[in-house]
């Protein structure tokens, strides 16, 4: 079983599609669903449990779109999975007397270690993908 599912998969590339846009700019549904391979009906689903939760602001009409409702730097990939996936669990049932309790409480605090990386720092991985890409004739 994934620890993240599709959803937050899919919330996360569209929340880092946002955060490609110049600030305070608007990007269609339209221009996400195409630039993520996301259909436009999810995006509007996850996109609206973000904005629900003030992570992302929309506008209406012809002119409208979705807009990062905070700067990327202060939005976690925490915040983005926990949102659209609910509180994350290594375990679901601990025992104050299992052994192992204090190597789950240890899976749960390095995972939480990494996906406090700020939205805006996705880019980096994106750079090291490039760095990563041989082409052969």
């Amino acid at each position: 079983m994934a620890l993240i599912s599709s959803k937050g998969v899919y919330g996360l590339r569209a929340m880092y599609e946002l955060s490609l846009a110049p600030v305070n700019t608007l990007t269609q549904i339209k221009t996400i669903a195409q630039n993520t391979g996301i259909s436009q009906n999810y995006l509007e689903q996850l996109l609206s449990i973000l904005r629900r939760s003030g992570l992302v602001e929309s506008i209406r009409g012809a002119q409208g779109g979705y807009k990062l409702a905070k700067p990327a730097e202060s939005i976690t990939v925490f915040q983005i999975i926990e949102t659209l996936e609910g509180e994350l669990e290594i375990l679901s049932q601990s025992s104050l007397n299992d052994p192992l309790r204090l190597f789950y409480e240890d899976c749960y605090e390095s995972l939480t270690k990494v996906l406090t990386l700020p939205l805006s720092e996705l880019h980096r991985y994106h750079e090291r993908l490039l760095g990563q890409l041989n082409y052969t004739i």
